[in-house]
């Protein structure tokens, strides 16, 4: 099953804004879970994998400022 996120053109502040929040409602994720485990081990994991997501927004941010035109976005859930 595929699940179709976003298909199409956007201008650059709007891809930036849907990226920007797709970004971080999986950064809210990982911090819900972590105010829920009380395993160290995951909670090392998921504060990995937030200063990842941190860093990858910084870099997709940059990346669009300096874009021209609009900018073609297709993304996708494979179950």
């Amino acid at each position: 099953m595929t699940i179709t996120l976003i298909q199409g053109e956007f201008s650059r502040e709007d891809a930036t804004q849907l990226l920007s929040n797709l970004i971080k409602v999986k950064i809210e994720f990982h911090e819900n879970k972590i105010a829920k485990d009380s395993s160290e081990e995951l909670i090392k994991f998921r504060e990995s994998k937030i200063k990842s997501l941190q860093s990858e927004l910084t870099q997709m941010q940059k990346h669009l400022k300096t874009s021209q035109g609009n900018i073609s976005l297709n993304t996708q859930i494979q179950l």
